[in-house]
């Protein structure tokens, strides 16, 4: 299955256009919900929407995940409206991703904005975080 994949049909969210952004999530290092957008951002996806799935694990409210969910559709149909008619996957790809930047991810990483740095970390991520703190100047503090 690998071996006919085409060159184009992946990318990773963080090193494509806009993808940077979604670097904001950092400043709530200590939610769950924020580390896993991280992940998700760093991870290779074929843009065709359904590699999002896993952004519905954000929302907290059913308002929230209506919304997200209402949201991914508008931006699939508007991503539809501008493909040729005989279009690639590598160019369905390139197409979809803005749609999913802006209909997705965004959406979920203002959830998590909305939210306060607060939550339970594996102890080596908070040594880790009190290490580069210290190595930079800062009181470790400063970084909750």
């Amino acid at each position: 299955m690998l071996q006919r994949r085409t060159e184009g049909n992946y990318g990773i969210p963080l090193a494509s256009m806009g993808g940077p952004l979604l670097l904001v999530a950092l400043l709530r290092w200590r939610r769950p919900d924020a580390r896993l957008l991280l992940v998700l951002a760093c991870v290779p996806q074929s843009f065709l929407f359904y590699d999002q799935l896993p952004l519905w694990l954000i929302p907290r409210t059913r308002l929230q995940s209506a919304t997200l969910s209402l949201l991914s559709l508008v931006g699939l149909l508007l991503a539809n409206q501008s493909l040729p008619a005989n279009a690639t996957t590598a160019q369905v790809s390139q197409n979809y991703w803005p749609m999913i930047l802006a209909t997705c991810y965004l959406p979920a990483l203002a959830m998590i904005m909305r939210e306060p740095n607060v939550g339970l970390v594996p102890a080596w991520v908070d040594r880790s975080a009190r290490s580069i703190g210290s190595r930079i100047g800062k009181p470790a503090k400063a970084l909750t």
